[in-house]
């Protein structure tokens, strides 16, 4: 298998297992989950674990020499296939991620090596967080299309102040039920490119908040 190193549109959509980078445990002379259910000190770490599934778990490595336990700060299949898929497949331009809900430190580790990326789509990624968004907007400068709805907690004034410094291109930005509000409209602002702009189910929004898009900013 030589790969798809061509890859230029990827949909992934729905994806539900791929996920961000999780804590896991490797064990010594324990071979099987139920045993480790039963050893107290497990017990705060399986509530860590509680999204990976019992197949992942006794499939790790259990050669750790020196301990019974040892925590490492590694990632999940899901998320190393994301991360290879971005590194090996550089000529990415249209990427579909909706609905990949777990997302979130993936979008600023991975997403952000695609440099010549110009249209994503994140609906639904409701985790995502908005200082993720600053290392993805200056690893995807050419991006011309972006959606973002749903994804409340990854929309402010300082994420969207980081995509129109570095995202010059953009022009179709949608932020479908994120509470768009005053300090939003006047990031908003500075996106000289726009084209167009979705920010539909805003409840919070006044007449006023708007007029920052309407100002002459030259």
């Amino acid at each position: 298998s030589h790969g798809c190193p061509k890859l230029k549109e990827f949909k992934i959509k729905a994806a539900h297992l791929i996920t961000d980078p999780k804590p896991i445990i490797y064990i010594n002379k324990i071979d099987n989950v139920e045993k480790m259910k039963k050893k107290t000190n497990f017990k705060t770490k399986l509530k860590e674990l509680s999204d990976i599934d019992h197949e992942n778990l006794t499939s790790l490595s259990f050669n750790e020499p020196s301990t019974n336990t040892t925590v490492m700060n590694t990632e999940s299949k899901a998320t190393i296939g994301l991360m290879v898929l971005c590194k090996k497949c550089p000529l990415i331009e249209k990427l579909d991620l909706s609905l990949c809900f777990r997302l979130n430190t993936a979008i600023m580790r991975c997403v952000s090596l695609l440099t010549h990326l110009k249209v994503i789509n994140l609906t639904g990624c409701y985790e995502l967080q908005a200082d993720s968004m600053e290392r993805f907007s200056q690893g995807c400068a050419s991006l011309e299309e972006l959606n973002l709805t749903e994804c409340k907690h990854a929309v402010n004034k300082f994420s969207l102040t980081c995509l129109a410094t570095n995202c010059k291109l953009l022009k179709i930005l949608i932020l479908n039920q994120c509470n768009i509000k005053g300090p939003e409209m006047k990031a908003l602002s500075l996106f000289e490119s726009i084209e167009q702009l979705e920010i539909t189910h805003s409840y919070g929004l006044t007449d006023v908040m708007i007029l920052p898009i309407c100002e002459d900013h030259t």
